[in-house]
């Protein structure tokens, strides 16, 4: 199935395709997106031949969020904070992660060329959200549109998971429709989960606390680039910024395809 969408904070047109033989549901309610993520165990899928974690790609971008939104990449990507306050992560150490308000609190990281990424898009993060309304996007982080709350990636909360979008440069110029899957496991407000985001060239797919979560095929090339600034816990070039109540630690985007053995290695890497 592929799901595409206008992104507009409150309010997107949805086109959905699908096969002749496949039910389509909107917002993923099946029986399946309404599962809870399970408690996994350290996976063998994780480790190298030698018993190692498998080895990581440099990532684009990197915040450990330690206080503020610096960038441990190397890659200058340095955002500004606004409101957010240090917050204890998911280990229990003090300001060691950043609590975002949902009223106005969000993060402001400038484009850069590392940041305009071209074929293939990952993501790393842990997360802690309050609870929030199902039927609304809330912004994890985007790289926004030019056409103002149009992301060309990035992800979100939305109807108790997580959603991943990128938008192909076959649209360009265009406005849309983005590629877009919803996870089809929920997250437990007040609880810590990793959700890492996959987009190879042709499919999206999602793991949750090293569980996979879904994927789904779609059409179109490459990943659209612009000047807009990438943000966190909100998008202030949407036509109505929705703010996000949530802590979080760790954020790394990548340029390229993650693997599974990959992921399951950010998963049980210990906090920075």
């Amino acid at each position: 199935m592929v799901i595409s969408k206008l992104r507009f904070s409150n309010r997107r047109l949805v086109l959905l395709f699908a096969p002749a033989v496949v039910v389509v549901a909107v917002a993923c309610s099946s029986s399946a997106s309404s599962t809870q993520v399970p408690r996994p165990t350290a996976s063998p899928a994780s480790e190298s031949g030698d018993g190692s974690h498998a080895a990581l790609p440099e990532p684009v971008a990197s915040y450990s969020f330690d206080g503020d939104a610096s960038d441990g990449s190397g890659n200058g990507n340095e955002g500004r904070v606004n409101g957010a306050t240090t917050a204890t992560d998911r280990t229990g150490a003090p300001s060691s992660a950043l609590s975002f308000d949902g009223v106005s609190a969000h993060v402001v990281i400038p484009d850069s060329d590392a940041l305009d990424l071209a074929d293939q898009f990952s993501f790393s993060v842990w997360l802690n959200h309050r609870e929030v309304s199902p039927s609304r996007f809330f912004t994890i982080f985007e790289k926004s549109g030019d056409s103002g709350g149009h992301a060309w990636y990035g992800a979100w909360l939305f109807d108790g998971g997580v959603e991943v979008c990128v938008e192909p440069t076959t649209n360009a110029p265009l406005v849309g429709p983005q590629s877009c899957f919803d996870s089809e496991l929920k997250l437990r407000p007040g609880e810590w989960h990793h959700v890492a985001g996959i987009y190879d060239g042709s499919a999206i797919s999602i793991f949750i606390d090293g569980v996979a979560a879904g994927s789904r095929a779609f059409g179109g090339s490459g990943i659209s680039t612009n000047s807009a600034p990438l943000f966190i816990a909100t998008d202030l070039l949407a036509p109505s910024p929705v703010f996000t109540p949530i802590t979080l630690d760790d954020l790394q985007i990548f340029d390229v395809a993650l693997n599974e053995a990959q992921v399951m290695s950010l998963f049980e890497s210990p906090a920075e």
